[in-house]
C-alpha cells in the first residue's frame, strides 16, 4: 500500500508567516501563526485553509519565538483547535518574567531598541501563555496536554512505522537560552517591577526554534527565525546526513543572518533542496544578499508572496544603510519611516506554497494566491 505524502503548506503576505503540516498518518499541526485582523480571526488564511479541509483538532501547535509576525492570533488557534501538544521556544522557565517584559515593551513603544510590532499586540502572547498553562492545570482530557520546549536535538514526536516519522527540535542550545533570559532581566532595576528608563536591546530571534521533520528517507527543515549562532550549534550537534533536506522553509524571511557558513551547502548539497521564503517586506526581507546566497545553493526557490518580495526589493534595509553609510541610527529610522511601502502590510498579497513530500524524497508542489516561483 502506497504511503500518504507529508504535506507542508507555507502561508505568507507582506508581514508574518504560518505553516500547516499534515503528517502522512493524517494528523495536522501548525507552526507559528499570523492573523492580519485580530477582530476577525476567522478570516486568517490559515484558519480558512484548515476549515476547508475539515480539520477539527491539531496534533501539535508550535510557537518558534515571541515576535508578533509569528504569534499574532495564536490564542484563537489554540482555543479553536485544542492541540494535543504545544511546543514553545526554549525559554519559558520564568513565566512571570514574560509578563514583566510585556509591561516593558508596552511602556517603551517609542524606544528605538524595540520594534513597534512587538509592542502593539504584546498582551496576546502573555494571554496565550496563560491559556496554555490553564489548560495544562485544569485539563480533564486523557492524555493531558503535553507541553515541550524547543530544545536543540530533542525528539518532539515520533511514529515508528514503515516508513517512520520523526520531528526533532532545532534552534537554541541551553547556553543561548540562558543568554536570552539574562537579557530580559536587564530590562528591570533592582526594585521589584521597576522598569529601566533606557531598555537594553532584546534579540528575540536568539531564542527562535525550528523543526526537522524526517519521513522515511525524506528530510524537511522549518527554520523559524533561527539565526547564525544557533545554526552553528545545530550543525555541530546534528549529523550532516540528517541536515540534508529536500525542502527548507528559509529562516528569518531570507535575511543574511538567517544562516551560517556552510549551512546551505550541508542542507542542500549539489543544489538539491527546494527553498521557500515567507517575506517580511517592511524590513526589506528577503534581502538581496540573503536571497542571492539562497538561490545560489537551492535547486529552486519559492515565495509565499511574490508581491511582498517585490516590495522588499523596492525598499531594502541593507541598500539604504549602504547608501547612507555613516548615518546615525536616528537618521536611518527616519528614512525607513518615510518610505510608505516599508510600513504597509496588505492581506491582498496573501499566498500559500504547498509541498507534497513522499517517503523516498520526491516533492511536488502547488501554489495559490500571490505565491510563486522566484527562480
Amino acid at each position: 500500500m502506497k504511503s500518504e505524502p507529508l504535506e507542508i503548506h507555507v502561508f505568507g503576505a507582506t508581514i508574518g508567516e504560518s505553516i500547516a503540516v499534515r503528517l502522512p498518518c493524517g494528523l495536522w499541526g501548525v507552526v507559528d501563526c499570523y492573523t492580519p485582523n485580530l477582530s476577525a480571526p476567522e478570516t486568517n488564511p490559515l484558519v480558512k485553509f484548515l476549515k476547508e479541509r475539515g480539520v477539527e483538532s491539531l496534533e501539535f501547535l508550535c510557537l518558534t519565538h515571541p515576535h508578533e509576525d509569528h504569534y499574532r492570533g495564536i490564542g484563537h488557534l489554540f482555543v479553536q483547535y485544542s492541540p494535543k501538544r504545544v511546543w514553545l521556544f526554549g525559554s519559558l522557565a520564568q513565566k512571570d518574567l514574560y509578563a514583566k517584559v510585556a509591561q516593558s515593551l508596552k511602556a517603551s513603544a517609542d524606544s528605538k531598541n524595540i520594534d513597534f510590532g512587538d509592542t502593539k499586540n504584546v498582551d496576546e502572547i502573555v494571554s496565550f501563555f496563560d491559556l496554555v498553562r490553564s489548560e495544562y492545570r485544569n485539563s480533564n482530557r486523557k492524555p493531558r496536554l503535553e507541553i515541550c520546549r524547543l530544545q536543540l536535538n530533542q525528539i518532539l514526536f515520533e511514529i515508528l512505522d514503515n516508513p517512520n516519522v520523526r520531528i526533532t527540535a532545532l534552534g537554541p542550545s541551553g547556553g543561548l537560552a540562558m543568554e536570552y533570559e539574562s537579557s530580559l532581566t536587564k530590562c528591570f532595576a533592582l526594585a521589584p517591577g521597576q522598569l529601566l528608563k533606557q531598555l537594553p536591546k532584546i534579540d528575540h530571534n536568539m531564542i527562535s526554534g525550528g523543526l526537522l521533520i524526517e519521513y522515511g528517507n525524506a528530510r524537511v527543515i522549518l527554520g523559524g527565525d533561527i539565526e547564525t549562532e544557533a545554526w552553528e550549534e545545530a550543525m555541530r550537534v546534528i549529523p550532516a546526513e540528517r541536515m540534508k533536506s529536500g525542502l527548507v522553509k528559509v529562516s528569518h524571511h531570507g535575511s543574511e543572518n538567517g544562516y551560517c557558513t556552510g549551512l546551505w551547502e550541508q542542507m542542500s548539497p549539489e543544489k538539491s533542496a527546494i527553498a521557500v521564503i515567507a517575506p517580511y517586506s517592511k524590513q526589506g526581507l528577503p534581502s538581496e544578499r540573503g536571497l542571492s546566497h539562497i538561490t545560489k545553493n537551492a535547486h529552486s526557490t519559492f515565495s509565499a508572496s511574490l508581491g511582498a518580495v517585490k516590495i522588499a526589493r523596492d525598499w531594502n534595509e541593507n541598500a539604504v544603510e549602504t547608501y547612507f553609510e555613516g548615518a546615525s541610527a536616528e537618521v536611518l529610522v527616519t528614512l525607513r519611516a518615510l518610505f510608505p511601502k516599508a510600513r504597509s502590510g496588505s492581506s491582498r498579497l496573501n499566498g500559500v506554497c504547498s509541498f507534497f513530500v513522499t517517503s523516498d524524497g520526491q516533492i511536488t508542489h502547488l501554489i495559490s494566491g500571490e505565491a510563486g516561483k522566484l527562480c
